[in-house]
């Protein structure tokens, strides 16, 4: 068998496969500045730059620093407070693959991290029959539901009158969204979102489902012992860093 295995080797030897087109080819054949494939291609070139223990290691080390998004580390000190002090912690989702993606990440987080073992959460995704965001219909279950806290994954960036009712009902109010800034942020409200002009987050173009995974990166870490500490190095002349 082994020299049979052998000759099969030497007669059906390959050295490359190419599936469809070539990047360049794809790059010729585009009009329009930034389709779906395009995308996907420039990415697939960038990756090649990435040594391959960053690329296929699962540590967080090899992933932007969730801190650099706005926002977050006062959206972490609120859950924290929020189960010290029995808050009410209601997720609203949008109806879509990403809202509903990000809402269910962040919601098993919670109910299933021992640290939140007791924290009163409610979880909601719009339906197929509102209209999209802080629509009436959903200022109604909202306020039906009467949460200490909001948390809106993939919509409300845009809707500061809206949030601006909930925050004087005495709701803090958290906004997980990568949609456009509007020029105004309510007052009182946290908006994590890579899009505002003060991130620092390298990427602009990131779903909310990553924003919600960032957010519970951010918690992991303050929850760590790391949280909080200065190393200092020194290379062999002596300089520190």
């Amino acid at each position: 068998s082994g020299i049979w295995f052998q000759n099969y080797r030497q007669l059906h030897h390959v050295t490359k496969v190419l599936f469809g087109p070539t990047p360049a080819e794809i790059r010729a054949q585009t009009t329009s500045k930034k389709p779906l494939l395009r995308y996907f291609v420039d990415r697939r070139e960038e990756l090649k730059i990435l040594p391959p223990h960053e690329f296929l290691h699962t540590s967080f080390a090899f992933l932007h620093s969730p801190f650099s998004l706005p926002d977050i580390l006062e959206t972490v000190e609120c859950i924290l407070n929020a189960h010290k002090n029995n808050k009410h912690i209601l997720l609203y989702g949008d109806r879509d693959s990403d809202g509903v993606s990000s809402t269910c990440l962040l919601a098993f987080f919670l109910k299933s991290h021992p640290y939140f073992q007791n924290l009163k959460l409610t979880v909601v995704t719009s339906s197929d029959s509102d209209p999209y965001g802080l629509c009436t219909e959903a200022i109604q279950k909202i306020k039906k539901i009467n949460p200490d806290i909001l948390i809106t994954l993939d919509f409300g960036s845009s809707q500061g009158d809206e949030i601006d009712s909930l925050t004087k009902m005495g709701m803090q109010v958290i906004v997980l969204d990568h949609h456009e800034i509007p020029i105004r942020i309510p007052e009182k409200t946290f908006l994590i979102s890579p899009r505002r002009i003060d991130s620092k987050y390298p990427e602009k173009k990131i779903c909310t489902a990553v924003i919600s995974f960032k957010l519970i990166h951010a918690i992991l870490f303050r929850l760590s012992d790391e949280f909080g500490k200065v190393y200092i190095k020194k290379d062999p002349a002596g300089d520190t860093y």
